[in-house]
């Protein structure tokens, strides 16, 4: 089964934002780290000697405007991934079969045996096969003509990878 597939910085920054709430790994740093920071702000203010309401108030609201920096600064990093950047964007096939997963773009290519595949997600707009932890094959469910296409697709990637793993 084959598709062709449009990756976009949108589909990028999605993926991203999916990895970011989805990967266990990742969403505990991003967790542990964004309710770590306002007690770090409002131990540093106490040890200033500020009143402990001052401190409260600063530590939570700067807390907060930490979190929303952090999300919107790696909003901005990937959205301004230029279009030409080949290899993460642009135009490329991927073919699944009983072997593996190949992907062949302009610039690159690459194949993955059932065997190296860890997971198989998919939400209302993408099916992600991951690789590694944090690597994945973004497959837009747009790239499909019908969502019928794209339903058979994951199910056909369902079978291939359920007959390599234990």
């Amino acid at each position: 089964m084959e598709i062709t597939v449009n990756i976009t910085r949108s589909d990028y920054w999605k993926y991203n934002k999916y990895a970011l709430f989805n990967i266990p790994k990742l969403r505990n740093r991003f967790i542990i780290t964004n309710i770590s920071l306002p007690f770090i702000v409002i131990i540093l203010l106490l040890l200033f000697k500020l009143p402990l309401v001052f401190s409260l108030c600063w530590g939570v609201f700067g807390g907060g405007l930490a979190c929303i920096f952090s999300y919107l600064s790696m909003k901005k990093r990937v959205m301004s991934i230029p279009e030409s950047k080949e290899g993460i964007l642009g135009e490329r096939r991927v073919e699944i079969n009983e072997i593996g997963i190949h992907q062949l773009s302009s610039v690159s290519q690459s194949s993955y045996k059932w065997s190296g595949v860890r997971s198989i997600n998919q939400n209302d707009e993408y099916i992600y096969i991951f690789v590694d932890t944090i690597m994945a094959y973004i497959i837009p469910k747009r790239s499909f003509v019908t969502e019928k296409e794209s339903l058979e697709f994951y199910h056909q990637t369902q079978i291939y990878f359920s007959k390599c793993t234990p």
